[in-house]
């Protein structure tokens, strides 16, 4: 799967980029980090919704729907486009070309969209969340959600919409252990958020907790939710459901057997047609207000969520895993949680591939314990991490080494470089003769 951007917002042409099960992107602000995240989550919600519904390949083809669809949940205004833009995706079941410059009005200008040749057999459903920088208003806003009126679906529209369906999962007798501090877990109540603290054994509202609790909580409670609805089914609409009982008055009224069977056969490809098949989060900024050691756990348990993700995938008869989570970041913490796990693979694969010896064995039962210790025993390759930096002429590169499978940090801590070489400046003029 691919994706590529030509001239919107800050980007000017973002190369093919290849998606991978772990996405991210690096960049100084203002560079468009969050537009390349928000076009490709539009893209693959599309794409499911086409998966789900054979209709909505016309739908989204016509009348700009595409384009309007992206500009209002994503809140992108005009002045994001121009004549020169366009997207391309690639993606699992089906292609997505569109280009401004095809349609003398932006707001008329229609996707071209394909569905694959072996598209009936790529049909799922993924579950997708997109999580917003602006997420901690959830908190900091009493009753946002009876004051919040949209006049349209956006992003953060969406999410009390999630998080209202995800509440319910949590009790003060069963809370959500958070992984940004171990002393902390989440409940909900009567349809407010709670966050027990055990070390002040006190229970707060979030409007009223650290502003680090206020950013990643809503993350957390996402993040368990997805996991939670892959396998499941989601509410059929009336369509479908007049469908089904239709086809099946017809089948036993004609008391066929073959029509009963065809009746079953068609049955369980619905089911896996709806059933949620994976899961996919798109994370703006998950650092945002945490300190050091919680953006590691965080960041952590992240990439523990994946991997149960892509167990449960394999436990319901998928071969290949589809869970996704990409972030946008600035923080240099995140990406040493990543060249930690990378290493720990690179090691243990350099284990395997010596002759078996007693010593081998010694070094990788030593490398076993490393992992476990650090709570990075995941079955996650570097095949599985992509990572992209943008700069401010809105170049897109990639940070990983393909020799040496390590996200670079030079771009991201530049300011360590300086601190560096000022701090030598000082010594040199002041000591130097």
């Amino acid at each position: 799967m691919t994706l590529q951007i030509k001239n919107i917002g800050a980007i000017k042409d973002s190369g093919i980029i290849s998606l991978k099960p772990v996405m991210l992107l690096l960049g100084p602000q203002g560079v468009g980090k969050s537009t390349l995240m928000k076009i490709l989550c539009h893209c693959r919600w599309i794409e499911k919704e086409i998966m789900r519904e054979d209709g909505k390949l016309n739908y989204y083809s016509h009348y700009g729907r595409f384009l309007k669809g992206l500009k209002q949940f994503h809140k992108l205004n005009d002045s994001f486009f121009t004549k020169e833009s366009s997207i391309l995706y690639e993606g699992e079941g089906i292609s997505i070309h569109w280009q401004a410059g095809s349609s003398k009005s932006l707001s008329t200008s229609n996707a071209k969209i394909l569905r694959r040749k072996d598209f009936s057999k790529l049909r799922h459903n993924p579950k997708i969340s997109f999580l917003p920088a602006d997420r901690n208003l959830i908190s900091v806003t009493d009753n946002i959600d009876k004051n919040y009126r949209a006049n349209a679906r956006t992003s953060l529209f969406n999410l009390l919409l999630e998080l209202g369906e995800s509440r319910s999962s949590y009790s003060k007798e069963a809370p959500l252990r958070l992984a940004i501090a171990p002393h902390l877990s989440y409940f909900s109540e009567d349809g407010e958020d709670f966050i027990i603290d055990a070390n002040a054994k006190k229970i707060i509202s979030p409007f009223y907790a650290a502003s680090g609790i206020q950013s990643s909580y809503p993350i957390e409670l996402i993040s368990a939710y997805l996991e939670s609805q892959i396998g499941e089914m989601p509410n059929v609409s009336i369509s479908d459901l007049s469908l089904l009982k239709i086809s099946l008055i017809s089948a036993m009224e004609q008391g066929k057997d073959e029509d009963i069977e065809a009746w079953r056969k068609s049955i369980r490809a619905l089911q896996r047609q709806l059933q949620y098949s994976s899961a996919q989060i798109y994370i703006e900024e998950p650092e945002q207000n945490l300190f050091p050691e919680s953006q590691r756990r965080l960041m952590i348990s992240l990439l523990h969520w994946l991997n149960r993700c892509r167990a449960q995938e394999h436990k319901i008869g998928y071969s290949s895993p589809r869970s996704m989570l990409m972030i946008t970041t600035h923080s240099p913490y995140l990406i040493t949680v990543v060249n930690a796990l990378m290493s720990i693979y690179r090691t243990r694969k350099d284990i395997q591939d010596e002759k078996p010896t007693p010593s081998t064995d010694i070094c990788m039962e030593r490398l076993q314990q490393v992992a476990q210790k650090h709570d990075l025993d995941l079955d996650l390759s570097p095949d599985d991490f992509a990572a992209y930096f943008i700069s401010e002429d809105g170049v897109i590169s990639s940070l990983i080494d393909p020799e040496f499978a390590m996200v670079s940090g030079v771009e991201l801590d530049s300011v360590s470089d300086w601190a560096e070489n000022i701090i030598n400046e000082v010594y040199s003029a002041g000591y130097e003769l």
